[in-house]
């Protein structure tokens, strides 16, 4: 209960401040509609510095200052190279991540007031790492969540099929084992991906979309490749279920490998065209 009513005491305090600083800034001609306010500055009685300064996250998630003067050259400097952060696409992360990338960028909106280009610098860095973990987190949350639905509604027609007549039910097994190896590959360079990943969700779930029916396709390669003359398998290993699955498996987990086997060729022609 001690927990609810401190809460709810916090909550009232920041609206009675936030209705303070518009009531303040409207008297200087200045709308603000305040979500959180990270600053605020206002003159002492008989104190020689008159600035007022405030900055703030908006209702819409947007980061904004005002002061009563103009900033010098210098500060003015500073205040957009926090700024320019704010053309990072950070609108797609949750609000709560919305405004703790804010509140960095606030800080050092606060520190360019002061000149402290020490301290810019840092909040510049903190907010861009943590802008960079945010986004990697909620683009491994969308290929997950997109590779279990699209995993479960594969099942689900898996299930379907194999409840009819089919003749070739080693061909659908092969599908169903690729489709499920790429399903794990996808799990595993998902938990295991480091570099920046793309800020576009509607990508995002066609890449992973696009990665599992490469899985299905790798997987039914297999079964035509088991049984070709090319390599000859049905001379090497006895023509079985599990081989057919075995090999499907591994097809369509190699999925994870064409995204660098490209980039390796694209690397590769690029040089070749330096030269």
């Amino acid at each position: 209960m001690c927990f609810f009513k401190k809460k709810k005491e916090v909550q009232e305090y920041r609206k009675k401040r936030i209705q303070e600083a518009q009531e303040h800034w409207k008297k200087n001609g200045d709308s603000i509609n305040p979500e959180e306010i990270i600053f605020e500055k206002y003159p002492d009685e008989g104190s020689e510095d008159k600035d007022e300064q405030i900055v703030f996250i908006d209702i819409e998630y947007d980061l904004d200052w005002i002061t009563k003067y103009n900033l010098d050259e210098e500060k003015s400097k500073l205040v957009d190279k926090v700024m320019m952060l704010t053309a990072l696409p950070y609108k797609n992360l949750s609000l709560v991540k919305q405004k703790y990338f804010l509140r960095y960028l606030g800080q050092g909106i606060v520190a360019a007031f002061t000149g402290n280009d020490e301290n810019v610098h840092t909040c510049v860095q903190q907010a861009n790492a943590f802008h960079k973990k945010a986004t990697l987190e909620w683009n491994r949350l969308i290929v997950l969540i997109t590779a279990l639905l699209f995993f479960i509604y594969g099942i689900i027609a898996a299930i379907c099929i194999y409840q009819e007549d089919i003749r070739n039910t080693v061909l659908l097994e092969c599908i169903l084992w690729g489709f499920i190896g790429s399903f794990l590959s996808i799990l595993y360079k998902n938990s295991s991906k480091n570099e920046n990943a793309s800020s576009c969700n509607i990508l995002l779930i066609l890449e992973t979309i696009a990665r599992m029916i490469a899985g299905c396709l790798f997987g039914c390669f297999s079964f035509y490749l088991f049984n070709s003359n090319f390599l000859k398998l049905n001379d090497i290993f006895v023509s079985t279920s599990y081989n057919y699955i075995v090999l499907a498996f591994i097809a369509g987990f190699s999925e994870t490998l064409i995204p660098s086997v490209v980039s390796k060729y694209e690397n590769k022609f690029d040089k070749n065209e330096e030269k």
